[in-house]
């Protein structure tokens, strides 16, 4: 090989060395460089999952909806007071037994109580004999005096003046059976209250006992004086035991309402009738709801309503992203609540999944079956 020929080769064997050395950069750029941007858009991307999407949030619209106005009161299951019924006897007396409870029901001629004559009514009874005792020797002494001519016949009708008089009060008292007795009851129903203890001694005509009948046990609330205006009798009452997990809630009418306010409590006593086939315990505490009128509203689920200090708050979805909104509620019922401020009608709020929420956080969404 010539010279010249050698120099040939050796210039194309660069020109080649070079046109691969090319290839390769080019190569490194539109290869492992390329896949490595798209593994970081990749993380990005993956970066943005995390913050959501969360677990899969149910929603349902906020709608408008006809809803009740009403009157929210407090209150227990009395007796009627102008029912009340008082068990007593007509002298005064020391209670030796009780024979029955508060609440208890009885009918007419249960035994209550077993009473005696107290000592003050014993002693009376005893002076009113003796003062008849004396009054009779006195007036035969009289009537003796007159016939030896040494009394006056004004002397005998003042003696007989007085026996009768002692004769009449000694009759008043044995006609009031002051003797050790039963008490019975007059009337059946339910005993509202037991007035005394055992070995207490009562007056003449003072409860020992109180009676109602089973129809006249009502339900007591207390009303705000600003909400009486709407409240008249005869209206329907929806009453609820407080805790009464297993107790039915029932529809009562409003029996009486007070035109004062009570001083105790500062509300206004309104007295709720119940139906004659509930039969609630004495002195259960309940709540009353008093429909006086119904509007327009916005309203959203009530789990769709989540407490944040002291105020409410709630989700909805814009975007497949959860929105928060600090709203005003307002009445509830039926499991609805009243949204005064905070929501549109129409947008979608989140029903379930919301406890987990937070503000822009990525969402699959299920609608609401």
């Amino acid at each position: 090989m010539t010279r010249t020929s050698k120099l040939f080769a050796f210039l194309a064997a660069l020109a080649i060395a070079a046109a691969a050395g090319y290839m390769g950069f080019l190569y490194g750029r539109s290869g492992p460089g390329e896949g490595k941007a798209e593994a970081a858009d990749e993380e990005q991307v993956a970066s943005d999952k995390s913050a959501g999407p969360v677990d899969a949030v149910t929603v349902a619209p906020a709608i408008e909806s006809t809803i009740d106005q009403t009157v929210v009161a407090y209150g227990t299951i009395v007796a009627a007071p102008e029912e009340i019924r008082a068990v007593s006897v007509q002298w005064g007396a020391t209670v030796r037994r009780i024979l029955v409870a508060a609440g208890q029901s009885v009918k007419q001629g249960t035994p209550l109580a077993e009473v005696e004559p107290s000592p003050e009514t014993t002693l009376g009874l005893d002076e009113a004999r003796s003062t008849r005792d004396l009054a009779a020797k006195t007036l035969a002494q009289a009537q003796e005096r007159l016939q030896m001519k040494i009394g006056t016949s004004k002397d005998v009708l003042d003696a007989q003046q007085a026996l009768d008089l002692a004769n009449l009060r000694l009759e008043s008292l044995e006609k009031r059976g002051i003797k050790p007795t039963t008490v019975e009851a007059q009337h059946a129903g339910v005993i509202s209250k037991i007035d005394v203890e055992e070995g207490q001694t009562v007056e003449a005509g003072a409860a020992i006992a109180e009676i109602v009948a089973q129809k006249d046990i009502v339900a007591h609330l207390g009303v705000e004086p600003a909400d009486t205006a709407a409240i008249q009798v005869g209206q329907t009452v929806h009453v609820q035991e407080v805790n009464g997990r297993d107790a039915q809630p029932f529809d009562g009418v409003v029996r009486t309402i007070s035109s004062k306010v009570n001083p105790e409590t500062r509300l206004v006593d309104a007295f709720i009738s119940l139906p004659s086939d509930v039969a609630p315990l004495l002195d259960t505490y309940v709540r009353g709801e008093i429909v006086t009128g119904s509007r327009q509203a916005l309203v959203v689920p009530r789990q769709a309503v989540l407490p944040e200090g002291q105020e409410w708050k709630l989700f909805t979805v814009s975007e497949g992203r959860a929105v928060e909104h600090t709203v005003k509620t307002g009445a509830q019922q039926n499991g609805v609540v009243e949204i005064v401020d905070g929501v549109k009608p129409g947008e979608e709020v989140v029903t379930q999944g919301n406890y987990e929420l937070e503000d822009k956080m990525a969402v699959d969404v299920e609608k609401a079956q």
